[in-house]
């Protein structure tokens, strides 16, 4: 359901210079989805790349359902921040227990989760229009293959 705001984002380049773990991570907000909006406020990295690709990616978000709702189509799913930081510091190396201290994730859960974003991540080594971004994502989905994730694809 977010076919759309993937190809507009790569479209657009805002992913263009982000490093393996910034990438993963904002795709992270576009696969995920919480199981409930507790009003929690998501704690992100302070690396100014990945704030400005967050920023980016839910600006052309809302464009993109404003459109959807101005044309009466139902599509784009909701942007869901709650796997960002798990999923940035998974990719920076950090242990499981790291990782989840803080969240409302289960390893369970964790591990479901990355392995759909290692999903949308080989589909961008493929379809992401520049080698360089090619080659992010495939760094990217290669440092969530690791651990616990790794091992539950065996």
């Amino acid at each position: 359901e977010s076919d759309l705001l993937l190809a507009e984002c790569l479209r657009s380049g805002i992913w263009d210079d982000l490093d393996p773990a910034s990438l993963a991570a904002t795709v992270s907000t576009i696969v995920y989805s919480g199981r409930s909006d507790d009003g929690t406020e998501v704690r992100v990295p302070h690396q100014a790349p990945l704030r400005e690709a967050l920023k980016a990616t839910n600006e052309l978000w809302d464009r993109l359902v404003a459109l959807e709702d101005r044309h009466g189509i139902e599509g784009t799913g909701d942007l869901d921040p709650g796997m960002t930081t798990p999923v940035y510091l998974w990719s920076r190396g950090r242990s499981l227990e790291t990782v989840l201290r803080g969240s409302e994730l289960t390893p369970g859960d964790f591990v479901r989760w990355c392995k759909q974003v290692i999903d949308v991540l080989d589909q961008l080594t493929h379809a992401a229009p520049t080698s360089a971004l090619q080659a992010t994502a495939r760094r990217a989905k290669n440092s969530l293959q690791r651990g616990v994730v790794a091992f539950s694809t065996m």
